[in-house]
């Protein structure tokens, strides 16, 4: 594997470790990827009050993707922040949006089957960065089921630190 490869994935390799600092600091040197592992982190298990108010505080403007942004939504709405500029930027998730956002909101508020019947038909890896939202979202309420899920379909880039 070549060097730049390497320190391209070291961040997720400890982000998937559950070795927050590490993910962060070497992440560094890439401004993208810095503020994308910033998202990330805030919306891990065992993430910092710090770690948590850097990822709630990242402009809108970087590090966004439909990853992000739906572990971002969710983190926002467990910290009793407003989520519109999240969901403005959810026009590549087209359909999808408005039953993400139910999903989500319905497992904050702890209704998971409730929130289950949001995702109906959807694809199995956009039904597994679901529960990694509803995760984040529900905090340890969350089912079990969705945290194993989420480590198991998803790769370690497309999904925060969930503990098993």
């Amino acid at each position: 594997m070549a060097q730049a490869e390497r320190s391209r994935d070291e961040p997720y390799g400890a982000l998937a470790r559950g070795d927050l600092g590490k993910a962060l600091e070497t992440s560094k040197g890439d401004p993208a990827q810095a503020a994308r592992m910033r998202r990330l982190v805030g919306a891990s298990d065992g993430a910092s009050a710090a770690q948590v108010q850097a990822a709630l505080e990242e402009p809108m403007t970087s590090g966004i993707d439909q990853v992000t942004l739906l572990v971002g939504a969710a983190l926002a709405l467990r910290h009793g922040r407003d989520t519109e500029a999240y969901w403005a930027q959810a026009s590549s998730m087209r359909e999808y949006a408005p039953r993400l956002r139910r999903f989500i909101e319905a497992a904050k508020a702890g209704k998971y089957q409730e929130a289950e019947l949001e995702l109906g038909t959807m694809r199995m890896e956009a039904r597994a960065l679901a529960f990694a939202a509803g995760v984040v979202a529900a905090g340890d309420g969350a089912p079990a089921r969705w945290r194993k899920t989420a480590r198991l379909v998803l790769f370690a880039p497309e999904r925060p630190y969930l503990r098993s």
